[in-house]
């Protein structure tokens, strides 16, 4: 996900419920079930009303997932 802001890409640091959702390609339940199974990093509250999830954190179990299938 790439943010155009003055002609610069701004990638974000931090990524809300929806942005999760575009960015992974999982809807928000199927994610909601994978965290509530363990199988994918816990939301970070930045504010009592908002969560989110920072993007290299969410880049390294898409990676460890890439590399768990290939080992199959």
């Amino acid at each position: 996900m790439v943010i155009l802001m003055s002609n610069k890409a701004i990638t974000p640091r931090w990524l809300r419920m929806k942005q999760l959702s575009d960015y992974t390609g999982f809807s928000p339940a199927y994610l909601y079930k994978l965290i509530s199974l363990g199988k994918f990093p816990a939301s970070k509250k930045i504010d009592p009303k908002i969560s989110v999830w920072e993007r290299t954190v969410v880049d390294e179990w898409m990676d460890s997932q890439v590399e768990h299938q290939e080992a199959l």
